[in-house]
């Protein structure tokens, strides 16, 4: 599955950057068409076509491609499987930022603070 995630944003950064209409770019473009299972491709193409992201990382909730914060529910099934999910504003591929991906959580220890009492005034 990353190196089908890998050839998405590959291809995504072909496609949205000024080509200078060289082979070696058409040659790039149709052997990533070739990698890409149609199913997949399908629907990233249309995104494409559309002006759309087709692939973006999700940060903090956050879709890369809408900026729209996702369900509760898809978010936990991004940490969960390394299948492909849709975001449900804007339709594209959405897969978990590297950099949030951490094995196990951090525990910062719990510091119990004891209230001082007031001393009273003897008189």
């Amino acid at each position: 599955m990353s190196k089908l995630i890998d050839d998405l944003f590959l291809f995504q950064s072909v496609v949205r950057e000024p080509s200078d209409g060289s082979s070696a770019t058409a040659l790039q473009i149709e052997r990533l068409r070739g990698e890409i299972p149609e199913p997949i491709a399908a629907h990233f193409f249309r995104q494409i076509a559309n002006g759309q992201k087709g692939i973006a990382y999700v940060r903090n909730g956050v879709c890369g491609a809408c900026h729209l914060r996702l369900s509760h529910g898809l978010v936990h099934m991004l940490g969960r499987t390394n299948e492909l999910m849709v975001c449900e504003s804007c339709g594209a591929f959405v897969v978990q930022a590297p950099e949030s991906l951490v094995s196990a959580p951090l525990r910062i220890p719990r510091v119990h603070r004891v209230a001082k009492r007031k001393e009273r005034a003897v008189a």
